[in-house]
């Protein structure tokens, strides 16, 4: 692969904003250090210094997308009409800071947290529109280092390379606690998936995926394994034909897009009327939990409680509902964080990036954005990704991936 600027500055934008969590627990005192080489003065350096670099980047990334997009409406009128999904998520970090700005939570840390988003966000927009085939690539060969280093740790340091001091003892893995590290397990396997068409690399492929899988099943991951395992089901059932995952047409794309809308229904039906009771085989005899899921549903209901109580803004983000809990639920976390507007926007934005894959004009690979859709709708069944950045991945992808069918089939 030639070196090029634009590969360099791609490289280190991507090992910026996917700087490990647990990388972050290192030396704190409420988590007991097990990877004590890890421990050191040079390390916590280089790791504060990513993170203010990162910072910097994200913010001045928005403010010259916004700058941008204002010369546009002032000097070019008819581009007012063309809302993107990226401005919609400009407009929900807004709406967040105001929120937790009512509520009196630390708006800095939200404003950070939100910058680093939507700023990577509008990066990975930027690369996908320029050359989406070489985006993937790089981005694919940072995550393939990253978890294959946080595999390693993994099987060296099974209690993690930290481990929490709260009652559940929880491991924080290099990449964080194990269930947060399912959506950056499906961004490589969908990064894995896209680069296969074009490349032909099918043992390469498998490669990739065996760590994910792997990673999964040394971190004991319940959702992780579900939502990889229906990723790649998915993706080999729907991928046989020579160009089913590039024909807008084909009726692949029907049938996954009724697989989304019924994943959509089974989310709000185990949130709001506790439909998981109906697969109680799969969550007691396989993955060995309750029908409650570990308590979740128990949370959801004083969430949806706490909602009717402050419908309109809600309580501002990191908001808990119980015992130092949040809502472990994209839409009760929504519901009970950002208010009903914040759910609106929200919706309304994933609404504009799901769209992406039938609007672009030069053609789209779908299938493996759609199928790596469908996995994290099950993902936010029981977690909240809400600002991940693998998550923006995905969404981004979803909104502005497009690569010539021309081009591929040659």
């Amino acid at each position: 692969m030639k070196i090029s600027l634009s590969k360099i500055k791609i490289f280190i934008f991507s090992i910026l904003f996917f700087i490990p969590e647990g990388m972050s627990t290192i030396g704190e005192t409420n988590f007991i250090t097990n990877a004590l080489f890890l421990n050191n003065k040079i390390i916590h350096y280089i790791i504060k210094l990513l993170y203010w670099t990162r910072n910097i980047v994200g913010i001045s990334t928005i403010v010259i997308y916004i700058l941008y997009r204002l010369y546009n409406v002032s000097y070019h009128r008819s581009k007012l009409k063309k809302v993107e999904a990226s401005d919609i998520l400009i407009l929900f970090g807004i709406w967040v800071i105001f929120v937790s700005d009512r509520n009196n939570v630390n708006v800095y840390s939200v404003f950070i947290l939100l910058s680093n988003c939507i700023g990577f966000y509008l990066i990975s927009r930027k690369e996908l529109l320029r050359d989406s085939e070489e985006y993937t690539n790089i981005l694919l060969f940072v995550l393939t280092i990253l978890l294959t280093i946080n595999l390693g740790l993994a099987i060296k340091y099974p209690n993690g390379i930290t481990t929490g001091k709260d009652y559940l003892s929880t491991p924080y893995y290099f990449f964080g606690t194990k269930n947060q590290t399912t959506p950056i397990l499906l961004l490589m396997s969908m990064l894995s998936f896209l680069k296969v068409k074009y490349t032909k690399n099918k043992a390469e492929c498998l490669c990739e995926n065996m760590i994910i899988i792997l990673n999964t099943f040394i971190m004991k991951s319940g959702t992780g394994l579900v939502c990889i395992l229906l990723n790649l089901i998915l993706n080999i059932f729907f991928g046989k034909k020579r160009l089913g995952w590039y024909n807008i047409n084909n009726k692949n794309i029907s049938i996954l897009k009724k697989i989304v809308c019924c994943v959509i229904i089974l989310m709000i039906g185990i949130v709001f009327f506790d439909l998981q009771k109906k697969f109680s085989w799969l969550i007691i005899d396989i993955l060995k939990k309750d029908v409650t899921l570990s308590g979740r549903t128990f949370l959801w209901k004083k969430g949806i409680y706490q909602f009717f109580q402050k419908p309109f803004c809600g309580y501002g983000y990191g908001h808990k509902i119980d015992l130092g809990l949040y809502g472990h639920n994209l839409i009760i976390e929504l519901m009970v964080t950002t208010g009903i507007l914040g759910v609106s926007i929200y919706f309304l934005f994933l609404a504009k990036a799901f769209a992406g894959p039938e609007i672009a004009r030069r053609g789209v690979i779908s299938v493996p954005l759609i199928c790596a859709a469908i996995a994290l709708i099950v993902g936010n069944i029981s977690e909240a990704f809400i600002y991940n950045i693998s998550q923006m991945a995905i969404l981004c992808y979803m909104a502005y991936a497009s690569i010539r069918i021309k081009k591929l089939e040659e």
